[in-house]
């Protein structure tokens, strides 16, 4: 859809949302970029609850293969008007976060293998097999700057099949700590020093203001974080 339609859509959204906000209403579509893997959200209780109070929302679940670098673009062309983003940081130009979820990202490795359990630093990782993820996601972006000289083996678009090749002794990958704690098979360590941070947040394009609906399914979601260990995250 070209930009002049969609900016007429908004402005007809605008007015029913106007409207309907003075009447205490919440209803309309919300088109939410989606991520493979987030474990750190109960999304499934976050979406049934939500739907319970507010039936007359409807959500549209997107998934891009290239991970965060697609919903960033989704948000900024207007395809998507929220969605899941990851990273070591919230500093993305252009968009307005809110933080869901702060973890840490583990290496995972099988049992058997030399760096198992051992806290590492990026040297122990040189020509080392990797289990990678595809460019544009937030795990690979991070890989890349601190592991170059890693030997990948492999591109995967989900966390939990490089775990089950890991546990194989495929190689070795990177997950979030959420993720990791829940995989049979595979044990997982710390960088030394410094844990690699890994947060989850949820965000729309700064120059657009979100619809009444959009904002509720955020605030929602925001609310559906748990612990990695498991209970919610009260925020």
């Amino acid at each position: 859809m070209v930009e002049p339609a969609r900016s007429m859509l908004r402005a007809r959204r605008d007015i029913v949302d106007a409207i309907d906000t003075a009447h205490g209403q919440v209803r309309g579509e919300v088109v939410i970029g989606n991520l493979m893997n987030v474990r750190s959200v109960d999304l499934a209780a976050a979406i049934a609850d939500l739907h319970e109070h507010f039936p007359q929302v409807t959500m549209h679940m997107r998934q891009s293969i290239s991970g965060v670098a697609g919903n960033i673009a989704g948000l900024r062309g207007g395809s998507l008007d929220i969605a899941f983003l990851t990273g070591s940081t919230m500093d993305l130009p252009g968009i307005t976060q809110y933080l869901v979820s702060a973890e840490t990202l583990v290496l995972c490795t099988a049992p058997e293998h030399p760096l198992a359990g051992r806290p590492f630093r990026a040297a122990d990782l040189t020509d080392v097999r990797f289990i990678d993820f595809a460019p544009g996601w937030g795990i690979r972006s991070i890989a890349d700057t601190l592991f170059p000289r890693r030997l990948p083996v492999i591109e995967v678009a989900d966390q939990v099949f490089a775990l089950e090749l890991a546990a194989r002794n495929f190689g070795i990958t990177l997950t979030a700590r959420s993720v990791a704690a829940r995989m049979p098979g595979t044990v997982y360590s710390e960088r030394i020093g410094e844990p690699i941070p890994w947060q989850i947040s949820i965000g729309h394009d700064a120059r657009r203001t979100p619809s009444h609906a959009a904002r509720t399914v955020m605030d929602a979601l925001r609310h559906g974080a748990v612990f990695p260990g498991g209970g919610h995250h009260a925020r």
